[in-house]
């Protein structure tokens, strides 16, 4: 219930993500929510959380504590949110064990992507990922390019387009796949979607070119 995309690019990076929530009561019933996943982590770099909602709150919380700590290099920013998820992840866990226990098909996965480009302008990532609900957040392989959930032929176009075409011109291509998928699969993909360009001089918001 959700799409995540980061491309690297020889003049930075772009990060999107949908803003679809399918949240489901106890009584099975199934709720559609919008809500914002893609955070700012300093100037140069951001967050998009995947898969179980709990996610954007860590982000969220990330978000905080690189601020409160200053932390503003790609660099730094990795090295310290690691622990700082798992954490948060961990204490997540603990409070809802017992809910879990007792809904064994409810929905475990949880990912992290964090992606920054440095001062020399070089894209930076890091993929942390767990599958169920018990084990630990894991550092994950990082590709040029990287969808969650995975998506193998926009990876391809991605691969092929990002040394052929401007950043600006990638990030709308990647708003468009974003909206070609929320039409054709509105259950799991939905908008309005959040899409950054990043590069060693800042970050911006990615906006849809009118045709």
């Amino acid at each position: 219930m959700t799409q995540e995309v980061y491309v690297a690019h020889a003049d930075g990076a772009v990060l999107a993500s949908d803003s679809l929530i399918i949240r489901e009561d106890e009584a099975g019933r199934r709720e559609r929510l919008t809500q914002r996943k893609l955070f700012a982590l300093g100037t140069r770099a951001a967050i998009v959380s995947g898969g179980a909602a709990i996610g954007i709150d860590l982000s969220r919380q990330l978000a905080h504590a690189v601020a409160s700590r200053g932390l503003n290099e790609i660099g730094e920013i990795i090295a310290f949110a690691p622990d700082f998820l798992r954490q948060g992840y961990s204490a997540y866990v603990d409070a809802t064990r017992q809910w879990y226990a007792g809904h064994p098909g409810a929905y475990q996965r949880l990912y992290f992507l964090i992606a920054g480009c440095a001062a020399d302008g070089l894209a930076q990532a890091l993929l942390l990922g767990s599958e169920q609900i018990s084990v630990p957040l894991t550092p994950l392989p990082v590709q040029r390019v990287v969808s969650m959930p995975r998506r193998l032929m926009l990876e391809v176009q991605l691969s092929r387009l990002a040394g052929r075409i401007s950043l600006p011109e990638l990030a709308d291509y990647v708003l468009r796949q974003l909206a070609l998928l929320a039409q054709k699969e509105s259950e799991t993909v939905g908008g309005p979607f959040d899409a950054v360009i990043i590069t060693p001089h800042g970050m911006r918001p990615a906006l849809l070119n009118a045709r």
